[in-house]
């Protein structure tokens, strides 16, 4: 079986090159041809996918949360390729979200004997998300704290950042209209997992193959509510506060009384207006069991 596999040597602090090679390893000695490729900076991955051979059968991504995003970026059809994940970044919420072994003698066996779960995608124009998009102070927070970050990613990373942002952030009016239903607030989560950066669950009804997007709007964004927010999320309760509106479509459309910044799987991506979409069950990811 031909197998490429696309590895981010800098992934949790560079431990991740010793994991990828022995990987490599395994699996050229279970008898698959393998080559594969490290980037180098940001954007490569994306490139590499563009060119991928059609005699490829599985694409293993090597890396964090990030580079799977740039790599299904960079697919002309996500759909043609089975995708593999050696889980190797700080928040791995996808490998988190889908329970993928870390071991590289894992990942070996899933490539080989591993089921295909086929899930969701989230487009925002050419772009796509894997995992969860956003608009408002929280897209602000996720752009300077990944701009900033080094290390394993924690609740304390989110602090200094948000504290930062908060100090100069006029709150906007946002409104989403979702499959025609629409909502107002200050900032709104278009969610395909439940899992919001490794830290807590932002839309704790999601699923990632369930054809919808689920669509979670905050109506406040001062550090207080900020704050309740979090605590919630962490306790898996967010969507049981009584002021938050939660709902779930194919199509959703965010508009803004100014430009508003918006994120897609922690990369900023622009500003409102947006509107996002979903490509149900199109993407091949191999994952454990029945």
């Amino acid at each position: 079986m031909k197998i490429l596999l696309i590895g981010n040597p800098v992934s949790g602090r560079g431990r991740a090159v010793a994991r990828i090679s022995a990987l490599v390893r395994m699996l050229r000695s279970a008898g698959h041809k393998v080559d594969l490729y490290m980037t180098g900076a940001g954007g490569q991955a994306r490139l590499r996918a563009a060119a991928l051979d059609p005699d490829v059968a599985v694409l293993v991504v090597a890396g964090g949360d990030g580079t799977f995003n740039e790599v299904v970026s960079g697919l002309a059809d996500p759909s043609q390729v089975r995708l593999a994940l050696l889980p190797a970044g700080s928040a791995n919420v996808l490998a988190r979200e889908l329970k993928l072994p870390w071991r590289p003698e894992a990942v070996c066996a899933l490539v080989a004997g591993g089921r295909v779960r086929h899930l969701d995608l989230g487009t925002a124009g050419r772009r796509c998300f894997c995992m969860m998009a956003s608009s408002g102070i929280d897209a602000q927070i996720v752009d300077q704290v990944h701009r900033s970050r080094k290390g394993v990613l924690g609740m304390h990373k989110y602090v200094w950042p948000a504290l930062g942002v908060i100090g100069r952030w006029k709150t906007p009016h946002l409104k989403v209209t979702v499959d025609g239903t629409e909502a107002h607030g200050a900032v709104v989560v278009v969610a395909n997992t439940r899992t919001y950066g490794g830290l807590f669950w932002a839309a704790d009804r999601a699923e990632v193959d369930s054809g919808y997007l689920d669509v979670v709007v905050l109506p406040r964004d001062s550090l207080w509510a900020v704050v309740r927010y979090l605590w919630a999320g962490w306790h898996h309760r967010l969507s049981r506060l009584g002021e938050v509106t939660y709902l779930r479509g194919t199509r959703i459309r965010i508009e803004a009384d100014r430009p508003v910044p918006v994120q897609l799987d922690g990369d900023l991506a622009g500003t409102t207006p947006v509107t996002m979409s979903v490509r149900p069950r199109c993407l091949p990811v191999l994952v454990p069991g029945r």
